[in-house]
């Protein structure tokens, strides 16, 4: 059975300090964690805009499921959601794949993906892009996926958003050109590219250019490995693209 990753980012309610906050998660912790069948790890991190990402890992889908009814009405499970404003309140789960289908792609011993040397790693090529993944979503707990894309010349990623994740981009070699609403930037080696949840932008390269990205939460390694069954043409596939892309967070519209 996969294990689940399950990532939610929030706001506190109104009037609700992080200090007291924090004080209740730690009872959360402690009282409620141990009663949750198969939760292999959970841990709480503020981010920068003053909310929280939660993170869960559960050993498998059947516990996940459960863990609501396992939960329950526990006190302190009901003081951790009553600080939350359910009104920022957003959810993810994503498998921990580990079929034979992607054992090539995915190794699942953490040891081996310490070290990775030039050229290793997970690779999916297409017309306009060459994507290496350096490190999976499965390693970090959800946490930020690391990619290097090497753009081909004549690439263009069309107008887009994202409504969770954070991009940042690193340019290695080359030109790139992002296009936001309000400038457009022209990244050329050395340059790094932060592109945080809301923003509009498109991407192109006319000569081609070497990228490290990272994205976090973690998931959008996910994406290319389900574009890479899906469809030949990869980034070609308008129709797939789309429709893949709002599934892991990348709208056009």
């Amino acid at each position: 059975m996969n294990a689940i990753v399950e990532t939610a980012r929030f706001q506190l309610r109104e009037g609700v300090t992080p200090a007291h906050f924090l004080a209740v998660a730690e009872r959360f912790t402690t009282e409620v964690g141990p009663l949750v069948p198969g939760l292999e790890r959970r841990e709480l991190l503020q981010t920068a805009d003053g909310g929280f990402l939660l993170i869960a890992r559960f050993d498998s889908r059947e516990h996940f499921d459960g863990a609501k009814t396992a939960i329950g009405s526990h006190p302190a499970a009901a003081a951790f959601s009553d600080a939350i404003d359910f009104a920022t309140f957003t959810l993810e789960c994503h498998d921990v794949v580990q079929s034979a289908h992607l054992t090539q792609h995915r190794r699942v011993d953490y040891g081996s993906q310490r070290t990775l040397g030039a050229g290793e790693g997970t690779a999916y090529d297409w017309s306009k892009d060459h994507v290496v993944i350096k490190t999976p979503l499965e390693l970090t707990e959800g946490r930020v996926a690391l990619v290097e894309d090497t753009l081909k010349p004549g690439f263009h990623l069309p107008r887009h958003h994202h409504r969770r994740m954070v991009e940042v981009f690193y340019v290695i070699d080359g030109e790139v050109i992002f296009a936001f609403d309000d400038e457009t930037v022209i990244a050329t080696t050395g340059m790094t590219i932060n592109i945080p949840p809301g923003t509009w932008h498109e991407v192109t390269s006319e000569a081609g250019a070497k990228l490290l990205t990272i994205f976090t939460p973690g998931g959008f390694d996910h994406y290319f490995a389900e574009l890479a069954r899906s469809s030949a043409t990869g980034p070609d596939d308008d129709a797939t693209v789309t429709a893949l892309g709002e599934k892991y967070d990348s709208w056009s519209r």
